[in-house]
């Protein structure tokens, strides 16, 4: 639940206090600032999961759990793709947020992707027969940490995941510099 603090932290007063508005209004471009927010949230979560790894890692240390090194690698390459699956939501979050102007629709938005999307698309993939969950970043994702277990990289389904949040951020700033701000 990282994503909710960094959210709030990032948009929380933004939109009602309308910073954004004056530092349009003082030259600052709105693909600018939507990069920006999306760079300060990458940033913010990444401190984050920095320290839940310390954490995680100081914990085995004290209660003397030893790990193998290939165990510390792919528990760093779980907080990375964590990090990256969170990236998503973000962007994603992002767009509905300055689209609509509203924090609570974030909110709901990113508690939706974290909590529901992921299991609503197995149950389609169980049910229909229909890759939805392999062809979103939930499964990309997934399916990138699985070939990493195995000693294999793979590049194709990071970058299908990093197409994911540039895409979405694109869309954002193609949209967000058509909206009209309030006052």
């Amino acid at each position: 639940m990282i994503s909710i603090p960094v959210l709030l932290s990032v948009y929380g007063d933004e939109l009602r206090s309308g910073t954004m508005q004056c530092a349009i209004g003082r030259g600052l471009s709105r693909t600018g600032i939507v990069v920006g927010k999306l760079i300060e949230c990458a940033l913010l979560s990444a401190c984050s999961f920095a320290c839940l790894f310390l954490f995680s890692w100081f914990k085995n240390f004290i209660m003397d759990i030893i790990l193998t090194p290939r165990q510390y690698e792919m528990l760093a390459v779980y907080f990375l793709l964590s990090w990256i699956r969170l990236l998503t939501c973000f962007a994603i979050v992002s767009m509905l947020t300055l689209l609509s102007w509203s924090m609570v629709l974030g909110i709901l938005t990113d508690l939706f992707l974290i909590q529901i999307l992921e299991i609503l698309l197995k149950a389609i993939q169980q049910i229909a027969h229909v890759a939805v969950y392999d062809y979103s970043f939930y499964g990309l994702i997934a399916g990138a940490y699985a070939s990493m277990e195995v000693g294999k990289t793979e590049g194709q389904l990071l970058a299908s995941v990093l197409i994911y949040i540039c895409g979405t951020t694109m869309i954002t700033v193609l949209f967000f510099n058509r909206k009209e701000l309030p006052l």
